[in-house]
């Protein structure tokens, strides 16, 4: 009888190991395709070439799950960036407007420094990075109740 249970799980019977990397569904969907490497085509001479990276590559599905993987990527880390800092944040320490709240977290994660530092996970430099990135910003928008 096994009365502890919460203590047994895949890790503590070494099904798996605990650095295993976790993909998400679009990254999963890539492997599934299959990337079409020009190298790939050596199998021809032995005969066992797969069809389906060179299928999707005419096809462009390869680029399709490639463009999902990127936005998957900006989605996860615009919840990451709400997670940190609520809008009241963006409104009253930046001075953004509440309409602008969402595109200034697009406008954000597109800097590709801020979202690397954001993978890190580095708070105190975000927090410099963004008050940077907020001053550029409210240049360019205007606030009716200025």
């Amino acid at each position: 009888m096994v009365t502890n249970h919460n203590v047994i799980d895949e890790v503590s019977l070494g099904i798996v190991s605990k650095d295993q990397i976790k993909y998400t569904q679009a990254e999963r969907r890539l492997q599934t395709t299959g990337d079409f490497k020009p190298i790939v085509l050596l199998g021809l001479i032995g005969g066992s070439m797969p069809l389906d990276p060179l299928i999707n590559k005419i096809n462009g599905r390869t680029k399709r799950v490639k463009k999902q993987i990127v936005a998957e990527k900006k989605g996860s880390n615009i919840e990451k960036l709400s997670s940190y800092y609520n809008d009241s944040f963006f409104t009253a320490q930046l001075g953004i407007c509440a309409e602008y709240v969402s595109g200034f977290k697009v406008y954000v994660i597109e800097n590709n420094t801020f979202a690397k530092e954001l993978e890190k996970g580095e708070t105190a430099m975000l927090r410099f990075m963004i008050i940077d990135l907020a001053n550029k910003y409210k240049q360019n928008i205007s606030c009716e109740d200025k």
